[in-house]
Order: structure tokens, then C-alpha cells, then sequence
């Protein structure tokens, strides 16, 4: 990790407007803090345009909270895939490269 590492799910939210909370890391893997990304609600989307991942059902409101609700969890996942950040032969990224 290095610099703000906000997640996917995080990302689409900002993108709708929302602040998030993100965790700051400098060389190498060292943490150095949180930040409020998007304070100002700036939203990706053109005035009246839905977000593309709400649109298509991967997210949306919850009707009694109102707070968002990931829909669709393994949407981003290649087809057949269990889970994590798999690469096109199948091996999940962390055990290739991230492992001494």
C-alpha cells in the first residue's frame, strides 16, 4: 500500500457524492494516518445521472436507513472466481507476490 488506499466500494460512494474515511500509508507499508476524502460531496456524475454501479444494481440506498447497501459483492470478481484479486491464470495475487 502507498498513499490514500481507499477501496473500490469506498470509490463508488465518493463518486455519488459521499465523504469517506481513508487510511494514508507511506513507503513501505508504513500507516501514518486517516482523512476525510470529499468533504465538499463533489459527485462524478453529471446533475440528474445516476451512478453507473447503482444503475446496474451493484449498489443502492436502503429504503428504511438510507445509508448505502452493497448489493452485489462479487460483481467486479473474473467469472468463476471464490473471492480476492485473482490474475488471468487463477493464482490470487497476495500468495504470488506478496508472500517472501
Amino acid at each position: 500500500r502507498q498513499g490514500w488506499t481507499h477501496s473500490w466500494w469506498q470509490a463508488m460512494l465518493m463518486g455519488e457524492g459521499m465523504t469517506q474515511e481513508t487510511e494514508h500509508y507511506r513507503l513501505p507499508f508504513i500507516y501514518t494516518g486517516t482523512r476525510t476524502l470529499n468533504k465538499k460531496g463533489q459527485r462524478a456524475w453529471k446533475d440528474g445521472v445516476p451512478c453507473i454501479w447503482r444503475r446496474a444494481g451493484v449498489w443502492d440506498f436502503d429504503n428504511a436507513s438510507g445509508e448505502p447497501v452493497l448489493l452485489k459483492p462479487d460483481h467486479f470478481l473474473p467469472e468463476g472466481s471464490t473471492g480476492g484479486v485473482m490474475e488471468g491464470n487463477g493464482q490470487h495475487f497476495v500468495d504470488r507476490f506478496m508472500v517472501p
